[in-house]
Formats: C-alpha cells, structure tokens, sequence
C-alpha cells in the first residue's frame, strides 16, 4: 500500500510539474508575440526615418544646386548636342551676348555672370526685362536666378551638360518663373509659352555648340 501511495504521489508531482511548465509556455507565447509586435514596429520605424534621410538629402543636393528650383516642380526640355561638353559650356557662355535672343553681358568674374535680357511676347505680359545672375560650374552646369524684373516676380534654372555617347552630350535646361499672373490657368499658360521659349534657346545653344565643334576640327 504504501508504495502504491508513494507511486501516485511520484505522479502528482509530475503532474504538477507538466502543468506548471505547460502554464509558463502559456504565459510566454503572448509575451513572444508582444516582442515580435514590439521588434516588427522598430523596423518599420528605421525604414521610415531611412526613408526621410533619403529625401531629405535629395532636397538638400538641389537645394544647394539650384535653390528655387526645389521649391515646387519645375519645365524641364533637352536636347542632344554632338559635341564635347567643353564646346556646350562655351556656347552656354556666348549665348549670354545676342542681339538675335536680346540678350547682353552685363558684367564677368571668372565664375558669375549677370545677363540683361528683353523677353518679347510673354503671354499676358507682352514684353518683359529681366536681368539674371548666373553660376557656373565649368564643362558641367550653368545655374541662373532673376536678380530683377519689370513684371516678374521671380525666377530661376539651370543648364545641365549630360555627357551621352562618345563626344556628344545631353543639355538639360530646367526652369520656373512666378509671372505675377492671376487669371484662371496662368500657371498652365505660362508653362506652355516656357516649352516654346526653352526649346529655341536649346536649338540655339546646338548650333552654336555644333558650328564651334566644326571650326575645332577644320
């Protein structure tokens, strides 16, 4: 009898045992998802702040680039140029004297520039003066910002050399202009007549890269 007594007692204890443990993994597997929840949330979080840092380093590049234009979204036309980046940065540096283009030098250091230019037929506006300083970045970016207007409020840009291919290159020209104009879509109208404008000064500036490209050469 009382090793059958002493058997049922070995019994109960491990029963107690198995129970207990069972319970301490009953209690643990909440607490393990609470971990996996708390673990999942940090990650998503990292990716986020990544993601911030990411563009905010973006904002700060075109910032430092061409402040105005990280200000709202700009016109953007391109063309290809066969000819060395050398030969798009001068061209860039002459279209600065045009009677063609109106467009006169008004002063020179070395490294900025300050152009007068008489635009003609700006739709609402008619005729507009500007004068526009100009930085530069030699054989790479020439990067421009309204110093004063007649009728603008402000304005901004940038030309930037692309090299493409074996000497040719892609000029990008960026632009955005606050008119001054409050009439139902003036922000459409004045970007329309910015396509226009961009796409001569681009054909402009290839042929002159172009033309200076052939003389090079002869």
């Amino acid at each position: 009898m009382l090793g059958l007594g002493q058997d049922s007692n070995r019994r109960g204890w491990a029963a107690l045992k198995s129970a207990g443990t069972f319970a301490a993994l009953c209690a643990l597997r909440p607490m393990k998802l609470w971990l996996l929840a708390r673990v999942s949330f940090c990650e998503l979080a990292m990716l986020r702040v990544t993601a911030f840092k990411t563009t905010l380093s973006a904002l700060v590049v075109l910032s430092l680039a061409s402040p105005c234009l990280a200000k709202s979204k700009p016109v953007t036309e391109s063309v290809k140029i066969d000819a060395n980046a050398e030969s798009v940065f001068q061209a860039l540096q002459g279209y600065r004297n045009s009677n063609v283009y109106h467009r006169k030098l008004v002063s020179y250091d070395g490294k900025n520039a300050v152009v007068d230019e008489q635009l003609e037929g700006v739709p609402v506006l008619g005729n507009v003066h500007c004068t526009w300083e100009e930085k530069e970045v030699p054989n790479k970016r020439i990067d421009y910002t309204m110093l004063k207007s007649d009728k603008f409020v402000s304005g901004c840009g940038s030309y930037v050399i692309v090299p493409s291919g074996t000497d040719s290159v892609v000029l990008e020209l960026s632009t955005e202009v606050d008119s001054g104009v409050k009439i139902p879509f003036a922000r459409e109208i004045g970007a329309a007549a910015a396509h226009k404008d961009m796409k001569a000064r681009l054909q402009a500036i290839k042929r002159l890269s172009e033309t200076s490209r052939i003389a090079q050469r002869s």
